[in-house]
């Protein structure tokens, strides 16, 4: 396959990607007895943020992302990202993108490679787990981020709104790891994002 036709076809996945893909959780979601599945829970400061988060391998202190679909992607909901996913992978972020106030579109795009630190949780099997809040900020062309904890709130949360994962939130640890060298394509920007 030529390089055009790999630059066109990584353009239209991401164009998808954004413009409405999101993954959500029915809000009557249950784990099923002895499931291999788990849900995730992480507090987002503002949903002028799209985020890829996605499963990988941690080796020699570095996060590589594997395989092709995505633990989450989209905007959180209500200042949270819950999603459900296989159990025991290692998750991190892969993708930022912030969001125009005005135009709902992306403004500038961050792709987590290239040795910048992300943070790494691994899910367990059958589990309600809360990841942390994460604080992202757009300033002078980068995106920042800042790991913080409010497992009360998330516990609040996630009792009121989800009935059948009611009790069953607990704390996991949320790990830094550097990460390997991007793909290198040409900058998208202006791409639609649903609200």
């Amino acid at each position: 396959m030529d390089f055009k036709l790999k630059l066109l076809l990584t353009i239209l996945g991401v164009s998808i990607l954004f413009s409405g893909c999101s993954h959500k959780l029915n809000k009557n979601y249950a784990l099923k007895k002895d499931s291999k599945e788990s849900v995730f829970v992480m507090g987002v400061n503002s949903n002028k943020f799209a985020l890829i988060l996605h499963p990988g391998d941690v080796k020699n202190e570095s996060f590589s992302s594997k395989g092709l679909s995505a633990a989450f992607m989209g905007r959180s909901e209500n200042g949270y990202i819950i999603n459900s996913t296989e159990g025991n992978n290692h998750i991190g972020f892969k993708y930022i993108a912030a969001i125009s106030e005005e135009t709902d579109q992306i403004i500038f795009q961050q792709p987590i490679c290239d040795g910048i630190k992300t943070p790494v949780f691994k899910v367990p099997e059958g589990k309600v787990v809360y990841v942390g809040d994460v604080n992202l900020q757009y300033a002078d062309g980068k995106i920042e981020y800042k790991m913080d904890s409010n497992f009360e709130k998330a516990e609040k949360f996630i009792n009121e709104n989800y009935p059948n994962l009611k009790g069953k939130l607990e704390k996991i640890n949320v790990k830094e790891y550097s990460t390997k060298p991007c793909v290198r394509i040409s900058p998208l920007q202006f791409i639609p994002v649903a609200k």
